[in-house]
């Protein structure tokens, strides 16, 4: 893989695993049992730079390419699965969508704040338990200058401490307020089967920035997940939520166009998780491996755990090409970066939970203790899985391309 990087980048990884072993290892497994979310951490990181990765260095961003981010959040992941998610979706989902769509005044209103770290973005754009289904987008209707939002978003990372929402909503008019902000059926909102009167009456994709105290937001409650414990995970909801129209984002649009760079932005960060839980479960596995059992022998002498690890290996190797495939993609501005990215989130979240629950096995009746470390790997990596949306859902996408013959 080295050969694959420049020398800026391969730096850039050696600090992040440095950063990532004196600041987030230590404590992840407290951070994971009492579900406390990593605030010192993310300051010291942002204190570093990490939180603006690869935003522009006008606005006080490092400047970075996908692929060196993608190395960095690795490595993060490494150190605090959980800390990872919640910097990957704050610098390469929220920001990166600021600097790509939004206004001059609201890049200059919110962007140097979010990249120094004074303030946090977080992603509400779909529900993880919408199994197999596209991102479903909250309602809003225009009301004057002021759009108003209604909604409910599940299991958000980093929602307990987020200072900014990145919202995707269909928006209607001021006309037919009253009817769009009655919540509509999962069938009518993907517009299969949608009624005339809906149809009627014209709906648009927009992404939206809600900042935390804006009339009408709730947070939570919302019960930790079983997996990054310590992500700051929680509900949100827009009960009638008042957003100024000059918060809207993303200019009009069709629904792929709009939330399809999001996406693919958030598997990225994702897969790049999903890759440092799996070389951290991996690592753990070996060296359990040079260990003796209670008979003695090396727990690596056997065959079965050989072949074991030589499967790790391969799923972690190819998740790692998966994973850079799909930043190269990025940087390069490939059409097919939404593709390479999914792929790379499916791939590498699957093998991530193959890994970590292989890990489990080599290390026996140990590999169940709660404080033993390994099953926090086992946990974490599941929720590769889920998010932004299910592995199913990422499925479809590959396949209506393929099918489509659509990037």
């Amino acid at each position: 893989m080295e050969s694959l990087l420049s020398a800026s980048q391969i730096r850039l990884r050696q600090e992040a695993r440095s950063l990532a072993e004196s600041l987030l290892r230590e404590g992840a497994e407290g951070r994971d049992r009492s579900a406390a979310f990593p605030s010192e951490e993310i300051r010291a990181l942002a204190r570093r730079g990490y939180l603006g990765m690869t935003g522009d260095p006008s606005h006080g961003g490092q400047g970075w390419d996908r692929l060196a981010a993608s190395l960095v959040l690795i490595e993060l992941a490494r150190g605090c699965a959980s800390t990872a998610l919640v910097v990957g979706f704050h610098a390469l989902v929220v920001c990166e969508a600021i600097s790509r769509s939004a206004s001059s005044a609201l890049k200059s209103r919110h962007l140097p704040s979010l990249i120094r770290g004074e303030s946090l973005g977080a992603l509400a754009m779909s529900d993880p338990s919408a199994l197999g289904a596209p991102p479903d987008p909250a309602t809003a209707w225009t009301e004057g200058d002021r759009l108003i939002l209604r909604g409910s978003r599940e299991s958000v990372p980093g929602a307990t401490a987020a200072d900014l929402f990145l919202v995707y909503a269909q928006v209607g008019s001021e006309q037919d307020g009253g009817d769009a902000g009655v919540p509509r059926t999962r069938r009518e909102t993907t517009g299969v089967g949608a009624s005339s009167a809906a149809d009627a009456s014209p709906r648009r994709r927009a992404l939206l920035l809600v900042p935390r105290g804006t009339p009408g937001l709730r947070i939570g409650p919302g019960s930790p997940p079983f997996g990054v414990r310590a992500a700051g995970v929680a509900d949100v909801r827009f009960d009638e939520c008042v957003v100024p129209s000059d918060q809207e984002l993303a200019p009009p649009g069709e629904p792929r166009a709009v939330s399809g760079p999001i996406l693919a932005d958030a598997d990225l960060v994702v897969a790049s998780q999903a890759v440092g839980i799996a070389e951290e479960a991996f690592e753990k596995a070996v060296v359990r491996t040079k260990e003796r059992d209670a008979s003695g022998a090396h727990v690596g002498s056997r065959q079965s755990i050989q072949w074991k690890l030589a499967d790790m290996q391969v799923l972690l190797d190819a998740a790692r090409l998966f994973c850079l495939r799909a930043a190269i993609a990025a940087d390069r501005g490939e059409a097919g970066y939404a593709r390479e990215a999914a792929q790379a989130k499916c791939f590498a979240g699957r093998a991530a939970a193959r890994i970590a629950d292989e890990a489990v096995q080599v290390f026996g009746s140990a590999g169940a203790i709660a404080d033993g470390g390994i099953e926090r790997h086992w946990r974490d990596a599941k929720t590769t899985e889920l998010n932004p949306t299910s592995r199913e859902a990422a499925l479809l996408s590959m396949a209506r391309s393929l099918l489509g013959g659509g990037s």
